[in-house]
């Protein structure tokens, strides 16, 4: 006669592929210990299923957030590639001028080019063209107010032949 209980065991024997000794292969031969042993290896086997479904649930959920970020953070570079490429000749010296003067500034304090600021920034002035200061805290305040003196005179070094906008 089987209750829950054999079964429960039965499965979960299975389950960790455990060969019992002989005395305990018939759950009604068992002492109380036996039983109370072996239910409480059941409580503690199913607790760890429990536990690895809820660990392989967050790996699966991390794993597509981490594919989501890494797909977006790729989106935004090849965004920013485009918008690069899009770039007049003009334009474009303009910006790889920004860009080295962006270099040089990182290099004298031994910082990262970006901490100084990002291409998306350099974008901007590129685009607006800003003529004074006032137009160049338009673009970016903080650039403006830590370097607008140096970014004006390459600006003016730059002009924008293509769309006639001259000093």
């Amino acid at each position: 006669m089987r209750g829950p209980e054999t079964n429960i065991l039965i499965n979960l024997l299975h389950i960790l592929d455990i060969t019992l000794p002989i005395h305990m292969v018939d759950y009604t031969v068992m002492d109380a210990h036996d039983k109370q042993l072996l239910m409480k290896v059941a409580e503690i086997v199913e607790d760890n299923q429990r536990r690895l479904t809820l660990i392989e649930e967050l790996l699966r959920s991390s794993k597509t957030t981490a594919t989501a970020e890494a797909q977006d953070k790729e989106a935004k570079r090849a965004a920013k590639q485009l918008a690069i490429d899009a770039l007049s000749a003009s334009d474009r010296e303009l910006f790889d001028a920004l860009r080295h003067w962006r270099r040089a500034v990182a290099g004298e304090s031994g910082r990262s080019p970006m901490t100084v600021c990002h291409d998306q920034a350099l974008l901007d002035i590129v685009a607006q063209r800003p003529k004074d200061e006032i137009g160049l805290r338009a673009v970016n305040g903080n650039l403006a107010t830590k370097f607008g003196p140096q970014l004006l005179s390459i600006i003016k070094r730059h002009p924008d032949v293509e769309g006639g906008q001259s000093w």
